[in-house]
């Protein structure tokens, strides 16, 4: 072989593709499954997708530290079945592994199949507590499903139902509740009753098997975006998702807030060593105390964009001191 040869051959070698390796380390792999990936690229590459897919969900619903817990939980059922499944005959871990990816690049989306739903089937089985910040309020779930389905209740009546919004009027008063589904970052029903004294949200989504639509507690960060950049007017449509307006930067501090004001909340004489180490952790990950500082920079930096102000109020308000 010619030395003028030499370079040429290093550069084929430097254009092919690297061997594919999975998200851990095959050396300190125990597990059979574990092995299995190590000895298949094809396994491998889909092994380090679904990882980068799932760290870009995580990223996704940052907001909401329910739907980070909700998403991990999804990932650890993954992991056992996937476990479990390996040792069955037939078992297509390809087939597993491709469904996965797919399901964490479109989440949450992919995983709620009333996310791109009308709003008329979430109120299918809405409760008829969803009326109970109104003054006349709903005798029981029958009213509300007859309202739901004719347009006409005792008290109220429907006057708009259409793809993203519905609003359902008092015949006696001035009171209104307007229901969308939003993505927060979980489509979530948001229920608006307003009257004359007062404006209250309360949330819902499907639970459980059968699928009915529930109460939901979001975060404080995504119930600050709500109530700070909630806004309809009667001729427009619902708008854009509200958390498309809250910045990256804003969300990951809001969330960290609300993780720390829930530690800070532990902080007992009487906690066992074991809980206080967990917690002492827990503060230095989100480094606590560097979060008044950031609230200041973070208004000095939005001082002109009042929607930014309103929601970072909206957050002191809620979580308080």
């Amino acid at each position: 072989m010619s030395v003028r040869a030499l370079p040429f051959l290093i550069a084929a070698f430097a254009a092919l593709p690297a061997e594919a390796a999975p998200s851990f380390d095959c050396k300190t792999a125990t597990k059979p499954v574990e092995k299995a990936i190590c000895a298949d690229p094809g396994l491998a590459a889909l092994d380090s997708a679904i990882a980068e897919a799932y760290g870009r969900a995580l990223a996704r619903v940052a907001i909401d530290a329910g739907a980070v817990s909700r998403l991990r939980e999804t990932q650890r059922v993954f992991v056992a079945e996937r476990n479990a499944a390996f040792v069955t005959p037939g078992y297509r871990m390809d087939e597993h592994l491709t469904a996965q990816k797919a399901l964490l690049a479109g989440w949450p989306e992919s995983a709620h199949t009333l996310g791109g739903a009308d709003v008329s089937a979430w109120l299918k089985t809405l409760p008829k507590e969803v009326f109970d910040a109104t003054s006349d309020g709903i005798s029981d779930d029958a009213e509300t499903t007859r309202l739901v389905t004719t347009g006409e209740a005792r008290d109220f009546t429907l006057t708009r139902l259409d793809a993203r919004r519905a609003v359902a009027r008092s015949r006696h008063g001035t009171d209104r509740v307007e229901f969308t589904v939003e993505a927060l970052p979980e489509p979530v029903l948001i229920a608006h009753t307003r009257n004359m004294q007062t404006s209250t949200f309360t949330y819902w989504r499907p639970e459980g098997s059968d699928a009915v639509v529930r109460p939901h507690r979001p975060s404080i960060a995504v119930q600050a975006a709500v109530e700070s950049l909630y806004a309809f007017r009667d001729d427009a449509p619902a708008g854009p998702g509200l958390l498309t307006a809250v910045a990256p930067d804003v969300a990951r501090h809001l969330a960290a807030r609300e993780e720390c004001a829930h530690w800070a909340g532990e902080v007992s004489d009487d906690l066992p060593a074991e809980r206080r180490r967990q917690i002492e952790k827990a503060v230095a990950r989100l480094k606590c105390d560097r979060l008044p500082a950031e609230e200041a920079r973070l208004r000095e930096a939005r001082v002109a964009d009042p929607r930014t102000i309103a929601l970072l109020d909206k957050a002191d308000e809620l979580l308080g001191d």
